[in-house]
């Protein structure tokens, strides 16, 4: 038997793997920069006309030098902020895979101010310290369709993303506090919190493309980049807490001089389902509060999105 018919020289050695392996399972954490429009939103909270009714800080007790405009205090524009979330993708042929995406984005803008208000009836109005809080964090899930443009399992692949489904879950939190310092305060002085949170859901979707390096092959790191589309058009008030001012006095006669304007008793208190609504607002004659329409706060999630990604295979 000549070596050329032996069976052991008979067995070629194996061939490295050329072509992309498909039925792959791989988790990957990713971070990144989003960029929602929330032009509704911040326009209102930057204009001393345009009230957010279930706003604590709209809530307030009025008076003539602590007017409706300056209820309205200007927070600033909500901008973009970083994004962190978990990934996990399967690709069941060369050209498709599907992807699986949950993350999270927080926004908050304060602003702090002085205030003219009256501790009680009988007793002159004071000036005291006031701090908003506007709170938003999106909860998103992107479902995504990937076809790979590029797709070398060598060094790496090329894809157009197409978001099949897509979910955001909003949250709004509102916030009021009011520092009162009086020797006629409890104890010298008292802190008054006031709260509004609500909830809305929306559907969405993004569109992008992403590049990824295999650097071994269990591992990878990949960059995105997409635009999302969406509009969370119902809020709905989860929870209402006011604390400090609990009700204004009726003041008895004679109590305080005639001609001393009181402050308007605050509208009524947001209730737990309904809707966050905003209006054109204004002071009226004897510091009536006139209200335009009310009108649904939506928030606009269109915006660009980049991430990096690290990606583990299995």
């Amino acid at each position: 038997m000549t070596h050329d018919s032996s069976p052991a020289y008979a067995q070629a050695p194996a061939t490295p793997q050329t072509k992309p392996q498909t039925g792959r399972l791989s988790f990957g954490f990713v971070t990144g920069y989003y960029q929602p429009d929330l032009s509704t939103l911040n326009g209102v909270i930057n204009d001393r006309n345009q009230s957010i009714l279930e706003d604590p800080n709209f809530l307030l007790p009025a008076n003539p030098d602590f007017t409706v405009e300056q209820k309205n205090i200007i927070a600033g524009d909500f901008g973009g902020a970083p994004w962190v979330g978990l990934e996990s993708q399967w690709d069941f042929s060369p050209s498709f895979s599907v992807r699986l995406t949950g993350g999270v984005w927080r926004g908050e803008q304060e602003a702090s101010d002085i205030i003219t208000t009256f501790l009680r009836s009988n007793l002159p109005q004071i000036q005291v310290p006031r701090s908003a809080r506007y709170n938003l964090i999106l909860d998103q899930f992107f479902l995504d369709w990937r076809y790979f443009i590029f797709n070398d399992p060598k060094q790496g692949r090329i894809s157009l993303d197409f978001g099949v489904l897509g979910m955001t879950v909003g949250f709004l939190t509102m916030d009021s506090l009011v520092k009162v310092i009086h020797p006629a305060a409890p104890n010298g002085g008292f802190a008054s919190i006031s709260s509004t949170e609500a909830m809305g859901i929306a559907y969405t979707s993004r569109y992008g493309i992403t590049g990824e390096y295999f650097v071994s092959k269990k591992f990878a790191l990949g960059f995105s980049t997409y635009y999302t589309l969406g509009r969370m058009v119902d809020l709905e008030v989860k929870r209402h807490f006011q604390a400090g001012f609990p009700q204004i006095p009726i003041p008895e006669p004679l109590s305080i001089p005639a001609g001393i304007a009181l402050p308007t008793p605050p509208a009524a208190n947001p209730v737990s389902g309904e809707n966050v609504t905003f209006a054109t607002t204004s002071t009226g004659t004897r510091n009536v509060t006139n209200t335009g329409p009310a009108q649904n706060l939506i928030l606009e999630l269109n915006g660009l999105e980049v991430s990096g990604y690290l990606r583990f295979y299995f």
